[in-house]
């Protein structure tokens, strides 16, 4: 026949029990079409009384024959299909052997059903313990039908913290909790957070409801916890839960007829209601780390929101103000008369009318915009073009009257605090050292510096209009001064409620990370005993 036996055939036979002596003779027996046992002997290195074994239980598997030839016992395999007919027989006597132990087992299973219905008691011992039973409570996903008398107020509980998370994990996982519970002060106040807690609450007569422990029915199994023992036990068993349950709903469809007795109109309870479900779920939001990020990137996004609108508000508003300082130097330009300011160029012409006359007309200027802090004229100087000097200014009606030797005469022009040589008052002449880009550009027109600017008399946006004579010519530049703290004082009467609000914000995010903290500490605690 000269093939060879399978590998699969092989493994298969060898997972089937075939001993390596009998693997042996079927590979040799495969290679060569028959063969004595002497020969396979000599094959083999096996002695004939083990391969003489090992062939008798291949004959009586049928898959090997035994043949005289010359008066010679010669073993021999025909085919394969030999091997393939035992493999099939022993794969159905398999088949067989699995289904006659799966029905032993579905047999044991209705054995442990009937023994299910015997009462099984489990025991829990300490706050630890306490905590496990109300966890185990919640593997069954169904409603929790809960007795308890109202002992203590919330804030005083010892599992204050461990309710919490309890709350968490019956809320995601939807869990509704229905409580009958004594009619009491304590109650009623345990009552009113029913919307928060995920769960509903009905008092009735302590008479009707005589409790020192709590009872909670779920499922085929009655917990029971005693808070003053720390300690706690389930009992399962399916008949005695299904008849508390029926006593619970009794009691409770009764309570909850007399409460509605009042209102007619009100439904009773199908479903959960939609403001338990509401605030119930908010509250669990609020508690979850989930809720620490968004309110951490609401606080950076308002942070970032507040500053932007700053920043636009704080634009806008200088803008505003460049308008007003142009406004007011064009009106205010109109009132002065050029023949006046071209009589005033050096320091001895404060004598003349026309002096008093310019100067009084810009401090009427001034007066009547409550925002300027100064209003002057300045002129470019007849020897340097690239140089101003001052003409007049509205504070100076007596050049000298800031220079009294005793200081309480003397007046804090700049508003720093303090009174110095940046306070002194002008003359026709005196040299102006310090003016911005813009004047210059205000002899082709009404001009208002592009951004503040600050020099000794403090920090500025200015308005400039030209002073033209007959002829159009620009003898001098009138120009009017308000001060940068305007635009603050501005931003901070617009922003008032927004700071507020973002201060009220960062308060809330502050305590909540802070409470966030406390209950995570306690866990911490309880995680550690």
């Amino acid at each position: 026949m000269n093939a060879v036996l399978p590998s699969g055939i092989e493994s298969y036979l060898k997972e089937a029990g075939f001993s390596a002596t009998e693997m042996l003779l079927l590979r040799k027996l495969v290679e060569d079409d028959s063969l004595t046992i002497r020969e396979l002997a000599s094959k083999t290195g096996k002695s004939t009384g083990v391969l003489d074994q090992a062939m008798k239980k291949l004959m009586t598997k049928k898959i090997a024959q035994k043949n005289i030839i010359n008066d010679q016992p010669r073993y021999s395999i025909n085919s394969l299909d030999a091997v393939l007919r035992w493999v099939k027989d022993d794969m159905n006597h398999r088949k067989n052997t699995l289904e006659r132990r799966h029905e032993n087992f579905e047999s044991f299973i209705a054995t442990l059903k009937v023994d299910k219905k015997r009462p099984d008691i489990e025991h829990y011992h300490g706050s630890d313990g306490i905590k496990q039973a109300y966890l185990k409570l919640l593997e069954s996903g169904k409603e929790l039908l809960t007795l308890t008398p109202i002992l203590t107020l919330t804030e005083a509980d010892p599992l204050r913290l461990f309710r919490v998370e309890y709350f968490r994990k019956r809320q995601v996982r939807k869990i509704f909790q229905r409580i009958l519970a004594p009619d009491s002060t304590l109650a009623r106040r345990f009552q009113s957070r029913d919307p928060f807690e995920y769960r509903r609450t009905l008092l009735v007569p302590e008479t009707d409801l005589p409790l020192t422990f709590e009872k909670t029915i779920v499922g085929d199994t009655i917990a029971c916890f005693n808070f003053a023992e720390e300690s706690a036990c389930f009992l399962r068993y399916p008949d005695l839960a299904n008849a508390e349950r029926a006593q619970f709903e009794s009691l409770w469809a009764k309570q909850l007829n007399h409460d509605q007795s009042g209102n007619s109109s009100a439904p009773l309870l199908t479903q959960i209601p939609l403001q338990t479900r509401i605030l119930s779920s908010l509250r669990e939001f609020v508690l979850s780390p989930r809720s620490l990020a968004i309110f951490a990137i609401l606080a950076l996004l308002s942070a970032a929101l507040t500053l932007g609108f700053f920043e636009y508000n704080r634009e806008l508003n200088f803008q505003v103000l460049r308008e007003k300082v142009s406004t007011i130097a064009a009106t205010g330009v109109l009132q002065i008369h050029p023949e006046d300011v071209e009589k005033l160029k050096v320091e001895e012409d404060w004598h003349k009318p026309e002096w008093a006359r310019v100067i009084n007309t810009m401090k009427k200027i001034r007066e009547q915009n409550s925002d300027t802090l100064f209003v002057y004229i300045i002129r470019k100087t007849a020897n340097d073009s690239t140089k101003f000097e001052f003409v007049a200014d509205s504070h100076s009606l007596n050049p000298y009257a800031n220079v009294d030797a005793d200081p309480t005469n003397n007046v804090d022009l700049n508003h720093n605090g303090a009174y110095d040589s940046e306070d002194y008052l002008q003359w026709p002449g005196q040299p102006y050292d310090t003016a911005p880009r813009e004047a210059f550009s205000a002899y082709d027109g009404i001009v208002a510096t592009t951004q503040f600017y600050e020099d000794q008399w403090g920090k500025m946006v200015t308005g400039y209009a030209p002073i033209k004579n007959a002829s159009g010519s620009t003898v001098a530049i009138f120009a009017v001064d308000i001060e940068a703290s305007i635009l603050d004082q501005r931003g901070r009467e617009t922003f008032v409620p927004i700071y507020s609000f973002l201060i009220l914000f960062l308060c809330f995010v502050f305590v909540r990370l802070l409470a966030w903290g406390q209950f995570m500490t306690g866990k911490t605690r309880m995680s550690g005993r």
